[in-house]
């Protein structure tokens, strides 16, 4: 992509979340445009990530999963490829609205939360294997939202994260701060540790968890993203002793992909652990594009499809709007999930999430009203959940 294409990206994530309340007002995010823009391609990774002194131990696994990652794969312990095909759902509180709760969230968890269990059921019948779940170390820790503290917290997710893995889904657990944080997250992302071994060691058991520590880290640099994600690493494969597929968001919100640190940050979990257990994750929006045709379809595949046969790579996040362009763009949609299941899938990519399943806004899976499938709804089922991949 470009360079005005990556800054334009940059600077129009952030006003849209904050328009549909999913961000706090930071002043970090206002430079986004300007901090996060680089040439993919033209940086040289740092010569510690080329040269580690990282032990070559592997730790004892405590915290395990029914997924590994082979090549550029996941598998499960049959070794049959698996392919995810999920939605994000607002399970749990986990941002903040102008540093106060938001209603609307706390609405639309607390309907999740009378009766997960149908909630789940009904998305596992669309054909979805997978479900996203956003937490917040920071809700977690100041406990705005309910009563009961980080253990009501705490309990409330496992509970639900239970009755998804009940019905057969895979939950990935993504930390939502970091996308906040913006610059930030240099200086804040240790803040998080203590919630996530807290929630490791309270899903320990539960073999169908994936992490996603940090959701669309922004507005750092590649060195510096690779300096957080290394510690990261460290913590939640070396401390935690989680054995599982462990899922890392490039910089620039997800967007950006660079081979040159993905093989840094590769080289370094395989040092760690023996093998390499990352992957990474992919944020894609229409961002005002007219159709996932042509040029745009030749620039996600020159900025992110042409090393899925290389990394293993998954997209944790799909959808419509991002505050460009039309806010109906279902025509987009059905492009860009139809190129995944023809193409992108088959040559490598991990499978999809679609954003998201009950929200208010263009990107919602159930009109709020009736809580019946949307146009996009209606296309995420019939154009991703209910494709079958062979294994």
């Amino acid at each position: 992509m470009s360079e005005a294409r990556h800054r334009a990206m940059s600077e129009a994530r952030p006003r849209a979340l904050r328009r549909l309340g999913l961000l706090a007002t930071l002043p970090a995010l206002l430079l986004a445009g300007l901090s996060a823009v680089g040439a993919s391609g033209q940086l040289t990774a740092p010569r510690h990530a080329l040269t580690s002194t990282t032990q070559t131990t592997v730790p004892r696994t405590v915290v395990s999963s029914d997924l590994e990652v082979v090549g550029n794969t996941l598998r499960l312990s049959s070794g049959t490829r698996f392919v995810v095909k999920g939605v994000e759902v607002y399970a749990v509180p986990f941002y903040l609205d102008g540093r106060a709760p938001d209603p609307t969230l706390a609405q639309f968890t607390a309907q999740v939360w009378s009766n997960p269990g149908a909630l789940f059921a009904a998305i596992k019948a669309t054909g979805a294997n997978t479900v996203r779940i956003q937490v917040s170390s920071g809700v977690y820790v100041h406990n705005v939202y309910t009563s009961g503290g980080e253990a009501g917290y705490l309990a409330r997710l496992t509970a639900i994260v239970d009755a998804a893995t009940s019905q057969g889904l895979h939950v990935i657990v993504a930390w939502g701060d970091s996308l906040g944080y913006g610059a930030g997250l240099l200086t804040m992302y240790r803040t998080q540790f203590a919630m996530m071994r807290s929630v490791a060691r309270a899903l320990r058991d539960n073999r169908a968890v994936l992490y996603e520590p940090d959701n669309e880290p922004n507005a750092i640099s590649w060195p510096q993203w690779l300096e957080v994600m290394e510690a990261t690493i460290a913590f939640w494969q070396g401390t935690i002793g989680y054995g599982g597929p462990l899922i890392i968001d490039t910089r620039n919100f997800s967007w950006d992909f660079d081979p040159v640190y993905a093989a840094a940050i590769v080289k370094y979990d395989t040092e760690l652990m023996g093998r390499s257990r990352i992957v990474f994750a992919n944020h894609w929006y229409a961002s005002g594009e007219p159709c996932f045709c042509g040029i745009y379809q030749k620039e996600w595949y020159s900025a992110v499809g042409s090393y899925t046969g290389q990394f293993p790579v998954l997209g944790t996040e799909y959808g419509l709007y991002d505050g460009v362009g039309p806010t109906d763009n279902v025509a987009w949609g059905r492009q860009f999930l139809d190129y995944l299941a023809k193409v992108a899938i088959p040559a490598g990519l991990n499978g999809a999430c679609a954003f998201t399943w009950n929200w208010v806004g263009p990107n919602t899976m159930l009109a709020p009203s009736t809580g019946k499938l949307t146009a996009w709804g209606k296309i995420v089922v019939s154009d991703l959940l209910e494709r079958h991949f062979a294994p």
